[in-house]
């Protein structure tokens, strides 16, 4: 993730009844099914009129549940600049979403608003298998969705395809056992590393993309990586890219 655009930043004034969002109707400009951009939220002016009171939580809802609805892929936050930045992605053309953001401040201060997006004409995507989900940001964090734990331990591989696969939850991801040709899916990110270690005795784990266009190295789509039993890799997705790499 690098810079914000000026271009998809709202700014967020204060008022005597709490804050003015400046921007007509509230709306960020509009993105093709395809797409993932940065969406911003300036909170500076507001933060400051608050005697220099600074983000605490943040909680990005988006109205829709339906997968292929617009979502919320990753979400940061910085306590100098004021901005909020939320990645979006996915929307079915023709359709005009709202994401729902609440912020509570160490302060002790709540500000709610919503602001809207069209999603305007362009090539089909895959859809994802989930749906767009909330995503909540404490300070100092960068979360990339999903909510990711730092370490899952006793993993049980599953199924026999992608579809059927146990999903990891972890950055750090430990698989102990599971059924017989059981495999994991990364997790649906769209930047970032994971971690599998397959202490799985006398059995090769089977790793699989996340549903999707996403892709481990040169493999066909929802294809799966074997690892060996006590052994372990690396998967790492850049942003914008369909491919995992392998360490």
């Amino acid at each position: 993730m690098s810079g914000t655009s000026s271009a998809r930043t709202i700014r967020v004034l204060p008022t005597a009844s709490g804050a003015l969002l400046c921007s007509l109707a509230q709306r960020w400009p509009a993105k093709d099914p395809g797409d993932v951009l940065d969406y911003s939220v300036d909170l500076s002016a507001w933060l400051a009129d608050a005697a220099g009171d600074s983000f605490a939580t943040i909680t990005v809802t988006p109205e829709a549940t339906t997968p292929g609805d617009l979502a919320i892929l990753m979400l940061s936050a910085n306590n100098n600049s004021g901005l909020i930045t939320c990645w979006l992605g996915y929307g079915i053309e023709y359709d005009d979403y709202t994401m729902d953001i609440t912020v509570l401040t160490v302060g002790g201060r709540t500000l709610d608003f919503s602001i809207s997006l069209f999603i305007q004409s362009g090539p089909e995507i895959p859809l994802p298998a989930n749906p767009p989900v909330p995503m909540s940001w404490s300070s100092g964090a960068v979360v990339v969705g999903p909510t990711l734990t730092e370490v899952v331990d006793n993993i049980q591989a599953a199924g026999n395809s992608q579809s059927t696969a146990t999903v990891l939850t972890g950055v750090t991801n430990i698989i102990t056992g599971g059924s017989s040709g059981g495999g994991v899916d990364l997790p649906a990110i769209i930047t970032g590393t994971i971690r599998v270690l397959n202490r799985w005795p006398g059995n090769a784990l089977l790793v699989y993309p996340p549903p999707g266009a996403q892709v481990i190295e040169t493999l066909a789509p929802a294809a799966p990586m074997a690892i060996a039993a006590n052994s372990g890799a690396d998967f790492s997705l850049a942003m914008g890219s369909t491919t995992w790499r392998v360490s």
